[in-house]
């Protein structure tokens, strides 16, 4: 066992050396009696040594928040982020596809050539869609960039998994 420790290095020894300590203290504290004890057994009790009583503590709590002003406004936000939204705020008015679901369900990738389905048509890199107006701009495993040529936006269509 000596010869096992002798090949511990430093930052090991300090470990056990802290280890056995914490073990060491722990004993003492738990045979000498120094933390709380049961009611009825003798021993004092966290109450009896001033802590004061859960009840007593929550309705102070409760009373503060009731006279603090900010606590209510921070209360109101929080009650507020909690409730559905109605709208998306992120929502910046028209589709850029108008009413048009892409569902972006197959990837095929040969000879250096990809193929993405979507809607259930196979299209290339600079293919138009059937809606018109839109052409495929990227076609990766994970997703498709679809660009609208009238405006230059470009729609990120992931890849929908069954």
């Amino acid at each position: 066992m000596i010869e096992k420790i002798k090949e511990l290095g430093m930052r090991e020894k300090v470990v056990i050396v802290v280890l056995l300590v914490v073990v060491v203290y722990g004993l003492y504290v738990f045979f000498s009696g120094h933390f709380a004890t049961r009611p009825g057994s003798g021993g004092t009790t966290l109450t009896d040594r001033g802590v004061p009583n859960i009840e007593k503590i929550t309705s102070q709590v409760t009373q503060v928040l009731a006279e603090d002003q900010d606590a209510m406004i921070d209360a109101y936000i929080v009650a507020r982020a909690e409730t559905e939204w109605e709208t998306d705020p992120f929502y910046l008015g028209k589709s850029p596809l108008a009413g048009i679901t892409l569902t972006y369900s197959g990837f095929i990738e040969y000879r250096g050539k990809a193929l993405a389905i979507i809607n259930n048509v196979e299209y290339e890199i600079g293919d138009e869609l059937v809606s018109g107006g839109y052409f495929v701009r990227k076609i990766t495993p994970g997703e498709v960039l679809i660009e609208d040529m009238g405006k230059l936006e470009t729609i990120t269509v992931p890849f929908a998994e069954e």
